[in-house]
């Protein structure tokens, strides 16, 4: 069953991550996406389609303190038919037939899912500078936090993703991701990065190797891994 208390919106400053809820939310996604993707970014009623599946897995992030909240970045992630995830990131099948492969809460509630995509990360660029360069270690903290402590995860979980970009690609090595496919080999030509995580403890593996685990909730850090 799904512990709803995991997702409470997260601040930190003037930083709010939260659950999309509304027309709003994918509006914003959808412009941010088109001004770095152009045409191939999905638009506000595919977001929607996404988040009408599963609507626990598109997390928002905002900046607050004004007359209303700035848009600045979105973690999405679901969960996946497990045969067709694994005919996409072997290169088989493409990005339209693992778009229709998403499942639906109903599957998911009860008993978790084992097979998880992350279906968009981004940070809209005017705020990918120096003064920020906690943000996205922030929101990837926050959201697999909220993910991990949903009862949506069922482990050992797969996670999978598509590099679009060296900056990308750089990012997803840094957060415990490796090469699974290379682009080449990939129906959609870019290449395919996967983890896979046995516990809670090993999603959060690469931010405690990089001194980031102070970005975690206090109550919510993994304990430590038991040596010898």
């Amino acid at each position: 069953m799904l512990n709803f208390e995991a997702f409470t919106p997260v601040r930190f400053d003037n930083f709010v991550v939260r659950l999309a809820s509304k027309t709003e939310d994918f509006e914003n996604i959808y412009r941010a996406a088109y001004a770095e993707l152009g045409d191939i970014a999905a638009i506000p009623d595919e977001i929607k389609r996404v988040w009408d599946d599963y609507p626990y897995g598109m997390y928002v992030l905002e900046e607050e303190g004004g007359e209303s909240p700035v848009y600045v970045g979105t973690f999405v992630v679901v969960p996946v038919d497990e045969k067709v995830a694994k005919d996409f990131r072997q290169g088989r099948v493409g990005y339209k037939d693992l778009d229709q492969a998403n499942l639906k809460l109903a599957t998911v509630a009860q008993a978790g899912w084992s097979v998880w995509r992350i279906w968009l990360l981004q940070i809209v660029p005017s705020y990918r500078k120096q003064a920020y360069r906690h943000l996205i270690p922030w929101l990837l903290a926050h959201a697999f936090d909220s993910w991990a402590e949903s009862g949506a995860v069922r482990y050992p979980v797969e996670i999978f993703t598509t590099g679009y970009t060296a900056e990308g690609e750089a990012m997803l090595r840094r957060f415990g991701f490796s090469l699974e496919t290379a682009g080449e080999k990939m129906a959609g030509g870019k290449p395919c990065y996967s983890r896979i995580c046995h516990d809670k403890n090993e999603i959060f593996v690469p931010l405690f190797d990089r001194g980031l685990d102070y970005l975690l909730p206090v109550a919510q850090q993994p304990s430590p891994t038991p040596q010898g």
